[in-house]
């Protein structure tokens, strides 16, 4: 009965042993850029990640401006499913008064948010927008690259020029510095970026 169960734990582990390494899913899958480029509007982004910021706290994703520019778009940067719409799992939930934040569940347990999307009415800085896609609700389905929001100056950043706070989770729910697959996914103008207050 021993050597059974001895024989048995050895083909375990060569089972175990013969499963590729892609098979876990440690790495994020691949990312697309979260703002899309427009006529005569480039990016700035840099390594913020872990900057010091107001009240001791440090940053924990990389901001990316558009250089004065509200209304660019914002879009998922993998497919994916809604997690949140300004921190509410619940889709009846969408409090304008909250407005503007996405969190998205991504494969293998990866989550992404966009945060300080646009809150103002056209031409204004009003606070009473709606900066999100109107289909984006909690559990609806996303594809990389599909249009989600647009960029603005909401929460803490309505002083700071309009930029996308864009911040990465890794599966076992750890913010990660999202920099490299920022860079990866095609940024096209790294430098000095905004910064968060």
């Amino acid at each position: 009965m021993r050597r059974s169960i001895t024989l048995l734990i050895a083909a375990l582990a060569t089972f175990v042993a013969l499963i590729p390494a892609a098979a876990v899913a440690s790495d994020p899958p691949a990312w697309v850029f979260p703002v899309v480029g427009q006529d005569g509007v480039d990016f700035a982004y840099s390594d913020t990640y872990g900057a010091a910021r107001g009240g001791g706290r440090t940053h924990i994703g990389v901001d990316i401006g558009t250089y004065l520019v509200k209304g660019v778009e914002v879009v998922a940067a993998a497919d994916g499913v809604v997690r949140y719409v300004n921190w509410s799992s619940d889709p009846d939930d969408l409090n304008p008064e909250r407005c503007c934040t996405i969190s998205i569940d991504h494969a293998g347990g990866w989550r992404t948010s966009y945060i300080h999307l646009d809150n103002d009415t056209t031409g204004t800085d009003d606070g009473k927008g709606w900066g999100i896609k109107q289909f984006v609700h909690p559990g609806v389905r996303v594809e990389a690259g599909q249009h989600i929001a647009w960029v603005g100056d909401s929460g803490n950043a309505e002083h700071t020029a309009p930029h996308l706070h864009y911040e990465l989770r890794d599966p076992s729910g750890t913010v990660v510095n999202p920099y490299s697959a920022l860079v990866a996914a095609g940024g096209n103008d790294v430098g000095d970026g905004p910064r968060d207050p």
